[in-house]
């Protein structure tokens, strides 16, 4: 007793420090989500058809969109998908369901692009997890 620290004691010490900051980097960035989430608009899809916007539709109402000739999205339950198209994989009528900001699903062949934006943008002053 009274000898001072041994290496197990800072070994200890290193395994609390280092849970301590995984915790503390978490919650910040978790954080900082949920108050960009807060203070952001409604939920919008995006369509765009060879670069050009083609329409914008709120998250919140159910419906039915063809876009051009080959593609069809569908928005119900607050969630935007391509129901069918004409292309030969058939991957953006696979893709899931998209609902959060940023998610897309994308139809190469046909140069349809599906995405979700807000209507606003976050507040300035909301610290991104590297500043917080």
């Amino acid at each position: 007793m009274g000898k001072g620290v041994r290496k197990p004691d800072i070994a200890i010490i290193a395994i609390i420090a280092a849970v301590a900051f995984a915790l503390s980097a978490f919650f910040a960035v978790y954080d900082t989500h949920r108050i960009a989430t807060e203070e952001t608009g409604r939920k919008r899809l995006i369509i765009t058809k060879d670069g050009d916007v083609t329409g914008s539709y709120a998250l919140d109402e159910d419906i039915l969109i063809n876009v051009g000739e080959a593609n069809v999205c569908e928005i119900k339950d607050g969630h935007a998908y391509m129901k069918s198209a004409d292309c030969p994989d058939q991957s953006c009528v696979r893709s899931h369901p998209i609902s959060d900001t940023g998610e897309n699903i994308v139809c190469l062949p046909n140069k349809v692009v599906l995405k979700i934006e807000t209507d606003k943008a976050p507040a300035e002053d909301v610290p991104d997890a590297v500043t917080y």
